[in-house]
């Protein structure tokens, strides 16, 4: 009689990262690859996170066309604030069909920056250049003013 002892290979998971980071905008939807199908994938089994504080993850939904690849939207509310974001897909919480179980957990993190404010309402920006910096700021230069005033430079 021949034996033989298969390894079960776990259920692995793969938050897609966010791009931009760092980002002046709400993340909206977030895709998670697995690597085997899952029928059902629960909001529960996620967790989001801004600067060390729990994030309710109110009126998200997740779809799948296929069960590989999920996509997780309505998170435009839960994201909107800056802050630094981690979404974490747990670990034992989700299930292959097939019995595989997700033993470790998934993550992406991403920040969030102010947008910067340029002028009250009325002003418009002349020659303006939008420059991004490496540590994720955003600046601004050009004139500023509206038919009132002479512009001045920002």
């Amino acid at each position: 009689m021949l034996t033989f002892d298969v390894a079960s290979v776990a259920l692995t998971a793969d938050v897609v990262d966010i791009d931009p980071d760092p980002r002046t905008t709400a993340v909206d939807t977030v895709v998670i690859d697995f690597s085997d199908v899952v029928d059902v994938f629960e909001v529960a089994a996620l967790s989001l996170w801004r600067d060390g504080s729990e994030v309710p993850l109110d009126g998200v939904e997740a779809s799948s066309s296929d069960g590989l690849r999920w996509v997780v939207s309505g998170l435009a509310r839960a994201t909107a604030a800056p802050g630094r974001y981690t979404l974490t897909v747990e670990a034992g919480g989700l299930v292959s069909e097939d019995g595989r179980v997700l033993e470790e957990s998934a993550t992406d993190s991403w920040t969030t920056v102010a947008a910067p404010v340029v002028g009250d309402v009325g002003d418009t920006i002349r020659q303006a250049s939008i420059v991004t910096t490496t540590s994720g700021e955003v600046r601004v230069a050009g004139q500023i003013g509206d038919s009132r005033f002479r512009g001045r430079d920002v």
